[in-house]
C-alpha cells in the first residue's frame, strides 16, 4: 500500500497528493452525492486527450492500463496546473480548487483517516478525507 509521499509531520508530496486524490475519487463521492466534483467542457476534454496519450505510452505505469476514467481525467487537470470545482447541489455553491487548494487543506485531514487510507479505504474514509481536502472539515456526516 502505498504511504503517498506522506511523512511524520505530516506533509505530502505534490505527486503523492495526486495519487491521494485520485484513490479518494475511486473510492467514493463526497458527501455522498450532495457535493460533486467538476471542470468545463474544454478543461476535461483537453486533460482526457492527454491522459490518452500518457497511458498509450506507458500502460503499466497505470492501474487501470491504458483506459480513461474518470479519476484520471479529474487528477490530470490538477497535475497541468489546471482548476476543477465543487459544486454543493443542496446550497446551489460553486468553489474552483486546484492542487494548491488540496495541499493547503492537507493539514485538516484527521490522522485517522491518514491511517485508515494507508490500510485498507473504503468509501466512508475518502468521503470524509475529500472533505477535509475540499472544504477543510467534514462537513457532511
Amino acid at each position: 500500500m502505498s504511504n503517498y509521499g506522506i511523512t511524520i509531520n505530516p506533509t505530502i508530496t505534490r505527486e503523492g497528493m495526486l495519487n491521494l486524490f485520485w484513490d479518494a475519487l475511486c473510492g467514493g463521492s463526497i458527501g455522498f452525492g450532495c457535493v460533486g466534483i467538476d471542470c468545463d467542457k474544454k478543461t476535461y476534454a483537453d486533460a482526457r486527450e492527454r491522459t490518452k496519450i500518457l497511458k498509450a505510452a506507458n500502460p503499466s505505469d497505470y492501474i487501470t492500463g491504458s483506459s480513461v476514467c474518470y479519476e484520471d481525467v479529474m487528477t490530470e487537470v490538477l497535475r497541468a496546473g489546471g482548476e476543477l470545482k465543487y459544486v454543493d447541489y443542496e446550497d446551489d455553491v460553486v468553489v474552483p480548487f486546484n492542487l494548491d487548494h488540496l495541499m493547503g487543506n492537507f493539514k485538516n485531514v484527521e490522522p485517522h483517516i491518514l491511517e485508515q487510507m494507508m490500510k485498507d479505504y473504503d468509501s466512508i474514509t475518502t468521503d470524509s478525507l475529500l472533505q477535509c481536502l475540499l472544504l477543510g472539515e467534514i462537513v457532511y456526516g
